[in-house]
């Protein structure tokens, strides 16, 4: 039996030509990292601007996209500030249903609804990899398929936003509801690594059995 252990997506985007010689080396070490993690769990593409993304290694193959959803999310709506339908001091309100799990907004706001400007959210889902920002920002924007209609939009092919990250959790772990989420880290929350006892739950559905949320490594790559 082969277990799929890891499952990393690594998309490169860049603005002149880089050499053959530099190509291969890139490809020798995504190579590398593939024979460490096993060649089912890396991707890796690389693009330039207005060409087509280059496949290092399962370019055209469906990666969970995990927190790097939050990158989609943000783009999209700093598109919209371009198109002038939002701003950047637009005040987006994180309710108690966007709390999510190993989300540093928690840490400093322990009590939601928290009202801030869309700056700030797309700074904290970027540069702190923050899991409930980027759900309050698909709660003010369009949802998660607002989000999906966006990319095929751009004429992306290969990524797919189904839900917020949410929901995503709750299926992978088997909640049915907000309510049996917050249960569970309650009750898991003296003991050791806290809110992270999410992740002791086993898995209902392993994320890379899952189609939905995904995004292949030449998708990604087109996009940025």
């Amino acid at each position: 039996m082969i277990v799929r252990c890891a499952a990393i997506l690594i998309a490169l985007a860049f603005s002149g030509p880089v050499a053959a010689n530099s190509l291969d080396a890139r490809r020798a070490e995504v190579a590398r990292i593939a024979d460490t993690v096993g060649p089912d769990g890396v991707g890796a593409s690389i693009a330039f601007a207005g060409e087509d993304p280059i496949d290092l290694i399962n370019g055209d193959v469906p990666f969970p996209m995990m927190s790097t959803v939050e990158t989609l999310v943000s783009m999209q709506a700093l598109d919209l500030v371009a198109r002038g339908d939002l701003t950047l001091d637009t005040q987006i309100t994180l309710s108690e249903d966007d709390l999510s799990i190993i989300s540093p907004v928690n840490l400093t706001f322990p009590r939601a609804p928290i009202t801030t400007t869309l700056y700030s959210h797309i700074w904290t889902a970027i540069v702190d990899s923050d899991n409930s920002t980027p759900n309050a920002m698909m709660t003010a924007m369009t949802g998660p398929e607002g989000v999906d209609a966006w990319v095929k939009e751009l004429g992306v092919e290969g990524i797919d936003v189904s839900r917020n990250i949410n929901g995503l959790f709750m299926d992978a772990y088997g909640f049915d509801t907000r309510d049996e989420v917050r249960a569970f880290i309650a009750e898991r929350e003296n003991e050791p690594g806290g809110s992270t006892a999410f992740f002791i739950r086993p898995l209902a559905t392993p994320f890379w059995d899952d189609q939905r949320d995904t995004a292949t490594p030449d998708a990604m790559a087109q996009i940025l």
